[in-house]
């Protein structure tokens, strides 16, 4: 069964199952995983922090528990340890430069990277080891994570303005 993340959500799931996220533009899609269990929780992250989000952050976090890089990975630790998880490794991609107004005046870094940063700032406060990642660019993302193999399949396309052209690619990581 495909299981899919939207924005802000957490799906876990075992083999066969696989789990998906699309269109990580500035977002983040965050593999949790057991390769010798085959399980996963995929959690589809669009903000750092509950702390620098101007929104109702905590009742946010509470509906969407996937939304804020460190709720997400806290979350998703959880997921996998009430499945028996003992050794949990990490895969992500996103984090790209899609819109200009993405840059934050204050420390001038783009949504994407200060995602990028949060994830693995969490993944090492958990000692949680990021095998691969796929991360930055202009390109905007679809992820498939296949338990039972533990392999990330990215699809990257991008659309260059000066010529109109949108191609799409697949990688795997």
């Amino acid at each position: 069964m495909e299981l899919s993340a939207g924005i802000g959500e957490i799906v876990s799931g075992k083999a066969p199952d696989t789990l998906s996220a699309r269109s990580l533009g500035s977002c983040v899609g965050l593999v949790l995983y057991d390769k010798f269990l085959k399980i996963a929780a995929l959690a589809h992250i669009a903000l750092p922090s509950v702390e620098e989000s101007y929104t109702k952050a905590p009742e946010k976090a509470k509906k969407f528990p996937g939304r804020y890089a460190d709720v997400a990975v806290q979350k998703s630790i959880q997921i996998l340890k009430k499945k028996g998880a003992m050794t949990i490794e990490a895969k992500f991609a996103g984090g790209a430069v899609i819109f200009v107004i993405n840059v934050d005046p204050k420390n001038k870094e783009h949504l994407g990277k200060r995602n990028v940063q949060a994830v693995e700032q969490e993944l090492r406060k958990f000692k949680i080891r990021a095998i691969a990642k796929d991360v930055d660019g202009k390109w905007s993302r679809t992820i498939t994570f296949y338990p039972e193999n533990a392999v990330l399949k990215l699809k990257k396309s991008s659309f260059e303005r000066s010529n109109y052209d949108y191609t799409t690619k697949d990688e795997f990581i």
